[in-house]
């Protein structure tokens, strides 16, 4: 249960075929997107990049406010105004910004993480001036009434309900706490906790919104087919009259280094069975050692191919699964996940031996011709597949303006693996996957947890 699902799945992004028709072609893969920048006198950062003749327009408005800004004791805010910017504005009813885009063609959604909100609309070029207006309307006027909070208040309970009501979603959310120990931006669940919710007071949530959804706290980007003079043109009228405010100072405390492994056994009443999955905290996206790391957890569990899956599914049937996952782009570091879903009657200590023999090989010996191409190519058309979309596109673009400052920096994301070779993966891997920065919890169903 990751609210933000990786803002890309989120909307829907990954297109198997394009996907499929850059891996025939072999030949070096690059971007060379257009990239405007341009910053609003109230402090709104506007990215634009179109495609001239493209059908549709992909429009995304990032706040830098997430579940990273939220206290203790009131959690769960960044992703109640999710839902609270769906309830209205001064000039649109109660879901009238879903209807009205949907009606024309195009599709909406809103995903939040813990250092970003954002707002996707994709749609007809045609519509571009009805879809920046929607989006102006609701940041310069959106509808938060006490009425309104109390019923997404019910809403985001039931769903965070919902995730913890399906099985290994507790565990894991554990295992985000574990590994992000002491370091509160990133230990607690993005969605909220059920207590701090039933808690919250609607002057409590105002204040939120009011101290974090404003012009010069977002980054608005757009994608597509569209002029950008006239696109501009819009994006001055409907959004330049929207007023600016003092942002709260910016709360960024070091994370805490781990110095010995963290474990723990999680009962899991919904699990059918066993799992264990290890996290470990890495670099932030846009160091060369998190590129290293990507490339280094795609060898381990990227697919049919990988060493996890070779050793526990097919060569030892171990396991019904074994991979590696990574959380949302952050900020600050990101988490890397290996793990597998054991087979009926497999030794858990015996499927924790192999995962760690293989991390600890990570580190040890550098990765083969083969697995390092592999590898490369996979994060690059992982990345290609995602900006191929329209909509995609603007939701890098927007990610890299609002973190690092720059959208053009997503230019320069396929010569970073380009450039990475087997020994910089390695000496990435022995510095960050050591046993000591490792944590991992084992999952057991109730009826495999020993009084």
């Amino acid at each position: 249960m990751r609210f933000f699902a990786t803002m890309l799945v989120a909307v829907g992004l990954l297109a198997a075929p394009v996907e499929q028709a850059f891996a025939a072609d072999r030949t070096p893969l690059s971007l060379s997107l257009p990239v405007q920048r341009v910053t609003l006198e109230n402090g709104l950062r506007v990215v634009l990049s179109p495609e001239p003749g493209a059908p549709r327009v992909g429009v995304v408005v990032s706040y830098g406010v997430g579940s990273r800004h939220e206290e203790r004791g009131r959690t769960g805010f960044a992703h109640l105004f999710e839902h609270m910017m769906f309830q209205g504005s001064g000039n649109v009813e109660k879901g009238g910004h879903a209807r009205l885009i949907m009606g024309r063609g195009g599709n909406v959604q809103g995903g939040t993480a813990a250092d970003v909100t954002q707002f996707y609309d994709s749609a007809p070029a045609a519509e571009l001036p009805l879809v920046l207006w929607l989006e102006a309307d609701r940041m310069k006027s959106l509808d938060v009434s006490e009425e309104k909070f109390e019923n997404q208040r019910q809403v985001v309970r039931e769903e965070v309900q919902g995730g913890l009501n399906s099985p290994y979603i507790a565990g894991l959310l554990r295992l985000d706490e574990l590994v992000f120990q002491g370091y509160w931006p990133y230990a607690h669940s993005t969605g909220g906790s059920l207590e701090d919710l039933a808690a919250a007071r609607f002057p409590w949530v105002k204040a939120f919104h009011d101290a974090y959804y404003r012009p010069n706290n977002a980054v608005l980007s757009v994608t597509g087919g569209f002029e950008p003079g006239e696109a501009l043109s819009l994006i001055r009228r409907y959004f330049g009259g929207i007023s600016a405010g003092k942002l709260p100072e910016a709360v960024d405390p070091p994370m805490p280094e781990q110095t010995a492994p963290r474990g723990e056994v999680y009962k899991d009443e919904l699990a059918r069975t066993p799992a264990v999955y290890y996290g470990i905290a890495v670099p932030p996206w846009q160091t060369p050692e998190n590129h290293a790391l990507k490339l280094a957890s795609i060898a381990l569990g990227g697919g049919a191919s990988s060493r996890l899956h070779r050793r526990l599914v097919k060569d030892k049937a171990l396991a019904q699964e074994a991979d590696t996952s990574w959380d949302v782009i952050k900020i600050g570091p990101q988490l890397l996940t290996a793990g597998a879903k054991l087979t009926a009657g497999a030794s858990m200590p015996e499927v924790k031996r192999i995962i760690e023999e293989e991390l600890d090989r990570l580190g040890k010996e550098p990765l083969s011709a083969a697995e390092l191409e592999g590898a490369r190519r996979k994060a690059q058309l992982e990345l290609v597949s995602y900006v191929e979309d329209t909509l995609g596109r603007a939701v890098f673009l927007g990610i890299c303006e609002l973190y690092f400052g720059d959208a053009r920096l997503l230019n320069e994301e396929l010569p970073r693996y380009q450039r990475l070779t087997a020994e910089d993966v390695r000496r990435a891997a022995a510095k960050y996957l050591a046993p000591a920065r490792r944590s991992v919890v084992e999952i057991l169903p109730k009826a495999e947890v020993k009084p």
